[in-house]
């Protein structure tokens, strides 16, 4: 449980997104950096989006639950995503942070060509 005493207020950024190769051992994932500023911690789920340039946006990973706690400023995450077989081509990757009951409030892409 976590008690709020005052007015608290925090922001999150999702910084540095890249998109790591997978190998026998582990799958392909992107790595980014989520970094807090404020009074108090953030908690919410991390979403990655494909964007391909044509076709359809689809939800290629998600891990629920991260945190980013008071006085952690900083906290790396690498979310597994499921690429399709076929060349992606070009378009976008996009890492959206969603804070538990406040929806999105931060996102980074990865252009793809």
């Amino acid at each position: 449980m976590i008690v709020r005493q005052g007015a608290t207020e925090a922001t999150v950024a999702v910084e540095h997104p890249v998109l790591v190769a997978g190998t026998a051992h582990q799958p392909t994932r992107v790595a980014c950096a989520l970094t807090r500023t404020g009074t108090r911690s953030v908690y919410g789920d991390v979403v990655v989006t494909l964007e391909p340039s044509s076709g359809k946006k689809r939800q290629i990973g998600r891990v629920n639950g991260v945190a980013v706690y008071t006085p952690n400023r900083l906290r790396r995450i690498e979310v597994p995503v499921a690429l399709p077989v076929a060349r992606v081509g070009q378009g976008r990757i996009e890492v959206r942070f969603e804070e538990s009951g406040h929806g999105p409030v931060a996102s980074a892409a990865i252009a793809l060509d």
